[in-house]
């Protein structure tokens, strides 16, 4: 009989297999991409263009009201181009490792309340965002310096520190799907509950919900759910929300039934300091 040391050939298959399973990932990625990219633009540059047409050749026969309408037409676009741009450095700096987690003081109501109230403003569909705001007791917690009482009393000096440039994208971008994907009109809601080690977001949405089989698939870069039907959309808001959350080493967690609602519950460690 003969032995044969057949390890490193089976080596080779596995890694030349990874590779081709890669480059087909890749391949679709690009594909997803693409697609997305031509009727993303296309649609705010075919807008931008007929706006600048009508004002170039009815502009001097027209109302102030009727100009300024065109006007903001092309401004809306303009912005919703530049926020996609972004949206895809901001995927592009993540994957090359150029975001790092940046801790500094936060008051996480108002920065809250400074949120909801520039999402509600670009809102057209008249949602009702409620805003809910708890603290837990940090009773021994603060550290084995520090007492039941020591620790209760210092609670209200307690600084809350995060990352408030990655805080903003996870919760701006459920916050703008929930309301996406809600009725005109609806009510959205966002529970924040803090404790000594964590700050804890519930969001939830009366909307279309996420069938089931595509609730393992929804945190990949360019995918959306198979119901969304007509409604525009990147493919990219979730994908963010999910890289900011492995930078931040937090938590995601997702229920949802379609035609009901959908409520994902994001958790993220907490640093305080305490004031002396």
């Amino acid at each position: 009989g003969v032995d044969r040391d057949i390890t490193k050939r089976k080596e080779t298959e596995v890694e030349i297999i990874n590779a081709l399973a890669k480059e087909k990932q890749l391949g679709e990625l690009k594909s997803r991409f693409i697609t997305m990219k031509s009727h993303e633009f296309r649609t705010p540059l075919t807008t931008i263009y007929s706006s600048a047409e009508l004002l170039e050749h009815y502009g001097t026969k027209w109302s102030e009201y009727k100009i300024n309408n065109h006007l903001h037409r092309i401004q809306n676009m303009v912005q919703h181009m530049t926020r996609l741009l972004n949206d895809i450095l901001l995927i592009g700096k993540v994957e090359s490792g150029k975001i790092e987690l940046k801790l500094t003081p936060i008051d996480l109501e108002s920065f809250c309340t400074d949120l909801i109230y520039q999402i509600q403003l670009n809102d057209r569909n008249y949602h009702t965002i409620k805003f809910t705001y708890s603290l837990e007791k940090f009773e021994n917690k603060l550290g084995s310096n520090h007492g039941r009482n020591n620790a209760a009393s210092s609670f209200s000096s307690a600084r809350p520190y995060m990352d408030e440039k990655l805080l903003r994208q996870i919760l701006e971008n459920l916050l703008s799907n929930a309301l996406k994907y809600s009725p005109k009109g609806s009510t959205v809601e966002i529970k924040l509950t803090c404790s000594a080690n964590q700050a804890i977001f519930k969001i939830s949405d009366q909307g279309i919900g996420i069938p089931e089989e595509d609730q393992g698939l929804l945190f990949e870069t360019f995918y959306r759910g198979t119901n969304v039907g007509t409604i525009t959309g990147t493919g990219l808001g979730l994908a963010i929300v999910k890289k900011c959350l492995d930078i931040y080493q937090g938590q995601i967690d997702l229920e949802s039934e379609v035609t009901v609602g959908t409520t994902f519950t994001v958790t993220l460690p907490i640093y305080y300091v305490l004031s002396n």
